[in-house]
């Protein structure tokens, strides 16, 4: 189609610049022109023909454009995230949190990963009266935006990951966490950035509660 417009524009731009030279020609000789290149205003038919090649160009961009928009979007990671949380005694006064996240593009497009947010929160144990100082908190928050839980937080990383993950395929990345042992749940939460479009990522979050 843009072919196509472009080729009826340059026929009717030359055809309008022939007639001119054509009547200037006659001009120049002193004859009369035939009556049908006579009839014709070449100012008018060629303000008519640029009007028309310009309002075909403006379309024919605005249709190329918008192609190329839905083709990029439609080669475009997408990532599946499972964040699984295991408990190892490393002494006996502290045990090592290991999170285990696994990605997988699920999307159409190559993902790549430059890095991996952490974060570890103690669920418990608390005093009741850090609970009621927590509620109040949560009850009335500083602003209108989300407000989460104020859990302690253990732990805050940001790990560089050199990853590329193609289309289907499926990722283990791993960090570690040391905490005390008197702590008996924790939650962990894990969050890649989308270096295509850095207002958007993907998050996992999981708890883990100390058994016996």
């Amino acid at each position: 189609m843009p072919r196509i417009a472009l080729g009826m524009f340059a026929v009717l731009l030359g055809l309008t610049a022939v007639i001119g030279l054509a009547q200037m020609a006659y001009a120049w000789t002193g004859s009369a022109p035939p009556g049908a290149i006579a009839s014709l205003d070449v100012w008018k038919l060629g303000m008519v023909v640029g009007t028309a090649g310009t309002s075909a160009t403006l379309l024919i961009t605005l249709y190329i454009a918008e192609r190329d928009y839905f083709r990029s979007r439609k080669h475009i990671p997408s990532l599946s995230l499972e964040l699984r949380i295991e408990r190892v005694s490393v002494s006996q006064s502290y045990d090592a949190i290991v999170l285990i996240l696994k990605a997988e593009n699920t999307g159409t497009g190559l993902c790549v990963i430059r890095e991996v947010s952490w974060e570890l929160d103690a669920l418990s144990p608390y005093e009741d009266e850090e609970v009621e100082e927590m509620l109040e908190e949560y009850d009335n928050p500083e602003d209108d935006e989300d407000f989460l839980f104020p859990w302690r937080t253990l732990g805050e990383e940001i790990t560089p990951d050199a990853i590329q993950i193609e289309p289907g395929e499926r990722q283990l990345i791993t960090h570690d966490f040391i905490i005390p042992s008197v702590v008996g749940a924790v939650t962990a939460s894990a969050w890649i950035e989308n270096v295509q479009d850095t207002d958007f990522g993907w998050h996992s979050r999981g708890i883990h509660t100390q058994e016996g």
